[in-house]
């Protein structure tokens, strides 16, 4: 199977402020991560149910919808955030968005070793890199 590799998240400059920082990951969200995990929840809801990993398939599945819900909840947050010039309270949502990244990545890749199916060799796994400093 096909597949474009999961987009990377934006990675901090050195100087760039974290309300800064904050605003292009949202971005990243809405323009190329949630697409993406959509349309590979869409994949999966295509593959007839059968012994290809069914429970699995659909464990991922639901995990895959509600970290859509989660990217939008945490986009929402980050666009709801004062922006101070300090960053204060904008920590968490710095945190948020490394665990999101992180979570993303593992549940992309299950996903694309259920559609390759078994006697294919696993894709090597993605890294998200290093929490946003």
């Amino acid at each position: 199977m096909t597949e474009q590799p999961f987009p990377s998240p934006p990675g901090r400059d050195p100087g760039q402020s974290v309300a800064s920082f904050l605003e292009g990951f949202a971005a990243w969200l809405a323009g190329d991560a949630r697409p993406a995990i959509a349309a590979q929840a869409d994949r999966l809801r295509a593959v007839p149910a059968g012994p290809r990993g069914g429970e699995e398939l659909a464990l991922v599945l639901r995990h895959l919808e509600t970290l859509v819900l989660e990217l939008d909840a945490l986009a929402r947050a980050i666009a709801a955030e004062p922006r101070t010039s300090d960053g204060l309270g904008l920590e968490p949502l710095l945190s948020a968005a490394a665990d999101r990244c992180g979570e993303t990545r593992e549940l992309m890749s299950r996903a694309r070793r259920l559609l390759d199916g078994p006697g294919r060799p696993a894709a090597a796994p993605e890294g998200c890199g290093s929490r946003p400093e």
